[in-house]
């Protein structure tokens, strides 16, 4: 699986590849050792390396194509590229702004202004649309990178109104996927954080239009590849923080939730 995607953090593409790979994978341990490792990459050779993963040369190489880079050398110069930067990308960068002494009241404000401008996008009729869709689909199909408890809960209500529902990374297979199964039964929510992992998300869009399917889009960009051609789009804001990003995804869900079970679950279910 790609996780590449021109990530400026190689280090993240190296710890997502060790989340979202099956554990009985030999990616995965080899995932995890190499982060052990990460540090001492800049002076290592790929004979040294796949022996640390207890793995073969020929292993190790397509280990590093299957994350997303031509070789080894590539992969080796973007661990080294970005361990010089580290403390200054990621979810967590250091700031000139954002001190011990300040930290909460940072974060505080972070969270406060992208709330505020999250009640005021979110627009109900659309969210009705949404839900309503949700409970005529049979087949309902999650694209997003992460799968929160809040998550579980939508999956959950879903569930137990009879829906099969499916997670799915963004991934260059999900035509794959679709062509074999995807139709007018199916609705197709995708979640589009703006970031390098989800921008070519919606270039999935035409697709499962022209399989018949029903498209959300969750957007925390106001504008996207193929927003016409979506059913309904949600927009959450673009946020200030990765904490704040977390915040207003759960929102949405957690309000698609909420709806989801006034206007189809009570009365229906217990």
């Amino acid at each position: 699986m790609n996780f590449n995607q021109n990530a400026e953090n190689a280090i993240m593409v190296l710890v997502a590849s060790y989340i979202f790979t099956n554990d009985s994978h030999i990616e995965k341990t080899i995932a995890q050792r190499t982060l052990e490792h990460v540090s001492e990459i800049p002076n290592l050779t790929v004979e040294q390396l796949a022996a640390l993963c207890g793995v073969s040369v020929s292993s190790y190489l397509r280990y590093c194509r299957s994350i997303g880079y031509a070789s080894f050398t590539q992969f080796k110069l973007r661990i080294t590229e970005t361990l010089k930067k580290y403390l200054y990308i990621g979810a967590t960068p250091v700031k000139d702004n954002l001190t011990e002494e300040n930290f909460y009241e940072w974060h505080r404000s972070s969270i406060n202004n992208d709330f505020d401008r999250f009640e005021k996008l979110m627009d109900t009729q659309t969210c009705y649309k949404v839900v309503d869709a949700m409970d005529r689909a049979r087949n309902i199909y999650m694209i997003d990178l992460l799968y929160s408890t809040v998550r579980f809960g939508l999956h959950g209500d879903l569930s137990v109104m009879g829906k099969k529902v499916t997670f799915m990374l963004p991934d260059d297979d999900l035509s794959k996927v679709f062509k074999k199964e995807l139709n007018k039964d199916g609705l197709v929510l995708i979640f589009n954080d703006g970031t390098s992992r989800t921008q070519g998300i919606c270039s999935i869009i035409p697709f499962c239009k022209q399989m018949g399917a029903h498209v959300v889009v969750i957007s925390g960009e106001d504008r996207f590849n193929h927003q016409s051609e979506c059913d309904e789009a949600l927009f959450i804001g673009s946020a200030t923080s990765s904490v704040s990003s977390i915040m207003t995804h759960d929102l949405a869900l957690q309000y698609l939730s909420t709806l989801y079970r006034e206007r189809h679950m009570v009365g229906k279910i217990g």
